[in-house]
């Protein structure tokens, strides 16, 4: 009797190459936007690379009011300047590459178009998929469910992508707003899975996993040792506060210590590593000033240095 063979789960199929990236490891960068330009003209000499996101530059699809447009055209201007020197990297916020919908290539059309012009060292995005709110007009990120239907689509579309822009794809760990429900697999599963079918590398976001512990009780460093860090390219470090659930305490520091202690974690162990990006939000650069945002650049630098 013949026996037929089961249809391979996607993490089965031939393994892709882990993309190359950067020869050398970028160091310690700022994530830039429109409300960063003056930080971003004035102290040129405190990073390394610049990280943005190209939505922050491009229109609305409602009109842009005068103050805003003027801001993103100053911003441009600063950008062309600095990537005559610095090397740069693109984090997406709008592709939701876990949708349910065929990929948005016009989307991908125009960052292939920022990647000609800008030269950037990769493109990383958010494993989200969107979902309607209640008022059933606007749709907003959510985490994927973490099972074999969402990991093959995703895994469709990471592939897509690789095809499509001829620069390394990473992917960035999830935050959820509340407890983690029942799943297939864990979060780390999920990516390690992805990662071996697809080659795309990750970016870890330090805050999220931060977040994660507080509010639903994942143990970071256990998140750490199961995820696979050779992966990692790129981290993610937040300055500034964030919101915390009531009545609960929070130091609101720029790079608050347990950041930097799961920094220095991840750093030892992740020998594809090229970067750390302060993400930096646009009320933290107008309420504490280049000062604050400095001393955080230099706190991940200490960090930085200790192994690169």
């Amino acid at each position: 009797m013949f026996q037929t063979q089961a249809t391979p789960e996607p993490w089965q199929s031939p393994p892709y190459r882990f993309a190359a990236t950067a020869a050398a490891p970028l160091g310690v960068g700022v994530l830039f936007t429109p409300a960063m330009r003056g930080f971003v003209r004035q102290h040129r000499e405190a990073f390394d690379f610049v990280g943005i996101v190209p939505e922050a530059f491009w229109p609305d699809t409602d009109p842009m009011g005068i103050e805003r447009t003027t801001a993103i055209h100053a911003a441009l201007r600063v950008l062309d300047d600095v990537a005559a020197d610095k090397p740069l990297v693109a984090h997406g916020t709008s592709l939701m590459i876990g949708g349910q919908g065929a990929l948005d290539r016009g989307h991908l059309a125009r960052i292939a178009q920022w990647q000609a012009r800008y030269g950037f060292r990769w493109y990383s995005e958010h494993l989200v998929r969107s979902t309607e709110v209640a008022d059933g007009t606007r749709r907003a990120a959510a985490p994927l469910p973490y099972d074999r239907h969402a990991l093959k689509r995703v895994v469709e579309r990471v592939r897509e992508v690789q095809a499509l822009l001829p620069i390394p794809f990473l992917l960035e760990n999830n935050v959820y707003a509340a407890g983690v429900p029942q799943q297939e697999m864990s979060e780390p599963m999920f990516l390690n899975r992805l990662c071996a079918a697809t080659g795309c590398g990750l970016v870890l976001d330090v805050q999220n996993l931060c977040a994660n512990a507080i509010d639903c009780g994942i143990d970071a460093l256990t998140f750490l040792d199961r995820v696979d860090l050779a992966r990692v390219v790129e981290i993610h470090v937040t300055a500034g506060a964030r919101a915390v659930p009531a009545g609960d305490f929070f130091a609101a520091t720029l790079c608050p210590p347990s950041e930097l202690e799961v920094l220095e974690a991840v750093l030892w162990r992740a020998p594809k590593l090229r970067a750390v990006t302060i993400e930096i939000d646009d009320r933290v650069t107008d309420g504490n000033g280049d000062d604050d945002v400095l001393r955080a650049v230099e706190a991940a630098r200490r960090v930085w240095k200790l192994y690169h």
